[in-house]
């Protein structure tokens, strides 16, 4: 009999590895309704904290941006949409990220690959 202590299974779970499956489940609310709303990402970088806004509407739009303790970007416009588990952002009419999703917590993680998740918190409805 193997023995998984608590720690390790909560880090498989938190990482998406789950055992005798092909990922995490999907939580209730992982729906494109659930998606809508204004998003952060805070990422410490070289140069201070990196925090990139995305903002998904309930009509398809799409609007994204940076901020860093020393600039803000230019918002970036466009839409989304969701088939399945894939949030896909479009700008300028071409895909400019498609990739997995799922929530835990609360929050958005995108993308949901591993090694490179992403944790939105949703500041806004």
């Amino acid at each position: 009999m193997v023995r998984i202590s608590a720690s390790f299974l909560a880090v498989l779970l938190i990482s998406g590895v789950m055992l005798g499956s092909a990922g995490p489940a999907l939580a209730d609310d992982a729906n494109p309704d659930a998606l809508v709303g204004h998003w952060r990402k805070t990422t410490i970088q070289h140069t201070g904290p990196h925090d990139e806004h995305l903002v998904l509407g309930q009509d398809g739009t799409m609007t994204d941006w940076v901020v860093t303790a020393e600039s803000q970007s230019e918002p970036v416009s466009g839409a989304w949409r969701v088939d399945g588990n894939i949030l896909t952002i479009i700008v300028d009419g071409r895909v400019a990220n498609a990739q997995p999703f799922t929530f835990y917590e609360g929050r958005l993680v995108f993308p949901n690959v591993q090694n490179r998740r992403g944790f939105w918190e949703k500041i806004a409805d």
